[in-house]
């Protein structure tokens, strides 16, 4: 017995429906083998990249350097995109059979988390020309390009853009390097609150450029600089090098290599935590007699008029203005110096 057209077409859109299902369920097990093929590559080169950092004290400054010259273990068809900033790792996985998905890890989170780092770009992919760091300040920007260089834009007054130039600038212009910054690149930078820029060098020092009523920029002067000037490494900096910077609203703070932390700039409601109100213009160490006593800095943020950090026992401490209990240790009134953030049980 023959068939109709019409049964026909049934037979044909049912195949028709049962090979979309089977391919859609395919490509479902297809993405979620990519998932985790990338997750398990992350979790993999995670651990070699704090092995590393237990040989060599650091993380490696780009990938292939890792895993003692061999780099990041990975499968076939998973792409890295590697950085290293103030001391922390970013680390993007995507897969060259899946380019939509994409994957990530931090050292300071430590967990894998979907999106590639906001920072990155896709590995392998086009990015934009400022595409390794970007800090917003007031009314500025400032980012590292691809070739280690500073760039600025917005409100240049004071000479916050460090152009050697007080006009403002809708489009980046690039940061005068033919002072103290001669022959060096940028390695990570920071737009502060009131026409200020801060950044840390090829040679693991501090440069700042802008404003500098109450000492800012750190080099033993007051005087507003168009164009980057040295961070004073006369005193309490002497014989070591800088790990990270924080740029707050008239204050900057940094980690130095003996991980303490030091901070300069205006300090009426103690946010340079040395226990005094007395504005600084080169760095000054924040102290340690009090609760950080014994312990080292791990990370530090600085924002209008107060400044917190993150120690060795993984704990939060603040210092500075506390009006809003923006210090965060249940108590009213500044501190001078470091003080416990509360933990709640």
């Amino acid at each position: 017995m023959g068939f109709t057209i019409v049964e026909l077409l049934v037979v044909i859109v049912v195949i028709g429906i049962l090979a979309a299902i089977t391919l859609v369920s395919y490509n479902g097990i297809q993405i979620r083998a990519t998932e985790a093929t990338l997750k398990s590559d992350l979790k993999n080169a995670s651990t070699q990249l704090e092995l590393d950092k237990a040989v060599n004290s650091a993380y490696p400054a780009t990938e292939p350097e890792a895993n003692d010259g061999k780099g990041l273990p990975k499968s076939s068809g998973t792409e890295y995109q590697y950085s290293v900033v103030d001391g922390e790792y970013y680390l993007s996985a995507t897969s060259t059979n899946n380019s939509s998905l994409a994957f990530n890890i931090t050292s300071i989170s430590g967990s894998i988390a979907v999106g590639v780092w906001s920072e990155h770009t896709a590995p392998g992919g086009p990015g934009p020309e400022l595409q390794k760091q970007i800090s917003a300040g007031g009314e500025h920007t400032c980012a590292i390009a691809s070739d280690n260089q500073a760039y600025c834009w917005g409100q240049g007054a004071y000479g916050a853009l460090g152009n050697n130039s007080q006009a403002a600038s809708s489009v980046p212009v690039v940061v005068d390097t033919t002072g103290v910054l001669s022959g060096k690149t940028i390695k990570s930078i920071k737009a502060g609150g009131a026409y200020r820029t801060c950044a840390i060098a090829s040679d693991d020092q501090a440069y700042c450029w802008g404003f500098n009523g109450n000492g800012e920029l750190g080099n033993n002067s007051t005087i507003n600089s168009l164009v980057p000037v040295a961070v004073y490494t006369a005193g309490v900096l002497s014989g070591k090098t800088i790990k990270s910077i924080a740029t707050g609203g008239s204050h900057n703070c940094v980690i130095a290599s003996d991980d303490q932390a030091y901070c300069w700039g205006m300090n009426r409601s103690g946010p340079l935590g040395n226990n005094s109100s007395t504005s600084s213009s080169v760095p000054v160490a924040v102290n340690t007699t009090g609760v950080l006593n014994g312990k080292t800095i791990k990370s530090i943020s600085a924002s209008s008029e107060h400044t917190c950090a993150i120690a060795s026992d993984n704990l939060a401490y603040c210092w500075g203005k506390n009006d809003y209990g923006q210090l965060g240790n249940g108590l009213g009134g500044n501190s001078y110096v470091p003080v416990f953030v509360f933990a709640s049980p």
